[in-house]
């Protein structure tokens, strides 16, 4: 595998970021000037095959939303793409039967479109979590990319079942922008930043909504379309992507920096001026990784804090609680009481 750059060419310019750009035309921006102040060319527009980088995307996004002047641009941007700004992965989840084989399609393909963050779906008999994990570290920039990952699934998944409205609750780990408002206008009123992790929790029937527009030949198709060019997109992600991966991929045991830097084919030297490069540890990705895991426990409410306690290799109980209490301002019992709770609200 190969740790990408910022610089590297990942992202198709024919999904979101040409979306992006016609999007600020309709808002009023010239586009041969917005061309020239982000350095994308025009030819761009004559091969379907034209790739960007990250941080072209980014002079992109953040050039239309100083011109536009509108700081919640992800959100309103994320209800204008719909299923047809994602290309083929758009229309293989727009074909799927249930909301739930939609996420799946998404989850799976979205890296053909960019790396620029990940998507998963978490589904236990209380609630179903829906968690977004940005593959750089990039400020309020990755902010946009969150809000409009969620934008699009919820006002997406709206149109495909028909419904005015869908219960669930819209988690940012953030804290809220001076926009505020636009979540609620555009989202739902129940919006909590401040969050442990980017994600949207719902009651896990919502994912058995059946879609208006199913089409098992379409599905077919785009999954093996999408399977030839995996292969190609496989390098493609984010280091931190990568890496918080490799980590949650083991239910037992954690790999230590060596192991990292060995299955990605690079040295410890190198990983860790990558990692420092982007303002973050290992020891802070192992953190992260350990949280979700111990969150994940706790709100299935299957296993006792002594279980998790030895899942998660802490030495005693104890000391779980101690860092669970550091990492989120509640005890493990605590959290898992505030869990139930708001699964029985969605219920």
């Amino acid at each position: 595998m190969k740790i990408i750059q910022p610089n590297d060419p990942i992202i198709f310019y024919h999904n979101h970021p040409k979306s992006l750009m016609s999007y600020a035309g309709e808002q009023g921006l010239n586009i041969p000037e917005l061309r020239d102040l982000t350095g994308l060319d025009e030819k761009l527009e004559q091969d379907f095959s034209s790739k960007i980088s990250y941080n072209q995307y980014k002079s992109l996004i953040e050039t239309c939303i100083d011109k536009l002047n509108n700081p919640a641009l992800g959100l309103h941007f994320g209800k204008r793409l719909m299923f047809s700004g994602h290309g083929s992965v758009g229309l293989g989840s727009m074909a799927c039967n249930t909301v739930g084989e939609a996420l799946d399609i998404i989850k799976t393909y979205k890296k053909l479109i960019s790396p620029i963050t990940v998507m998963e779906v978490k589904k236990n008999p209380n609630a179903a979590h829906i968690t977004c994990t940005p593959a750089f570290e990039g400020g309020d920039v990755q902010r946009f990319f969150v809000e409009v990952l969620f934008s699009t699934l919820y006002h997406c998944f709206l149109q495909a079942t028909k419904k005015t409205n869908m219960a669930c609750t819209f988690e940012f780990s953030y804290a809220a922008p001076e926009y505020e408002d636009e979540y609620y206008k555009l989202l739902t009123t129940n919006v909590k930043f401040n969050a442990h992790r980017h994600q949207i929790t719902c009651h896990p029937s919502l994912l058995d909504i059946p879609l208006t527009s199913s089409n098992p030949a379409i599905i077919h198709e785009i999954k093996s379309r999408a399977s030839n060019l995996m292969l190609e997109f496989g390098d493609n992600e984010g280091i931190l992507t990568l890496i918080s991966q490799y980590i949650r991929q083991r239910e037992t045991g954690y790999p230590n920096i060596d192991d990292v830097a060995n299955h990605f084919h690079t040295s410890k030297s190198t990983l860790k001026r990558r990692l420092k490069d982007l303002n973050v540890t290992y020891t802070e990705l192992l953190k992260d990784a350990r949280l979700d895991r111990a969150c994940s426990y706790l709100e299935s409410g299957e296993l006792t804090i002594e279980d998790i306690t030895q899942r998660l290799q802490f030495s005693e109980a104890a000391a779980f609680r101690r860092a669970f209490k550091q990492w989120t301002g509640q005890s493990p019992s605590s959290y898992r009481e505030s869990m139930k709770a708001h699964q029985q609200d969605i219920a």
